[in-house]
């Protein structure tokens, strides 16, 4: 096996921020389809703005947290990747704090 497939395939903790279900928005169908591959590899902590989410597919690989949590988890975690779900709704503002502070993948949609 290469070594870039040992790298995905192993289970290192990511952090990502997205609006999902119930917020109604593209990037929330979108993320939701995400986060179900990329649980296949990764532990993931997801980040909502102050909100229960609806998610199918809710497991142990999956924990959500609120945004304010980010700063004391990163310190725990020192995660692998972040990764940032962002598009031109009001429901994606919450994430521009940390991502000033803390560099990560940026998805942009409808940029």
């Amino acid at each position: 096996m290469s070594n870039w497939k040992k790298m995905i395939m192993s289970n290192k903790r990511i952090a990502i921020f997205s609006p999902v279900s119930p917020i109604r928005s593209g990037i929330s169908d979108y993320t939701e389809k995400l986060l179900d591959l990329l649980k296949q590899h990764y532990a993931i902590d997801l980040f909502v703005d102050g909100y229960q989410p609806n998610l199918r597919i809710v497991n142990q690989e999956i924990a959500i947290f609120n945004r304010r949590d980010f700063e004391w988890r990163q310190r725990l975690n020192d995660y692998y990747s972040i990764i940032y779900q962002l598009g031109n709704h009001v429901s994606n503002t919450y994430m521009y704090p940390v991502l000033f502070r803390h560099p990560g993948i940026v998805v942009l949609h409808d940029a």
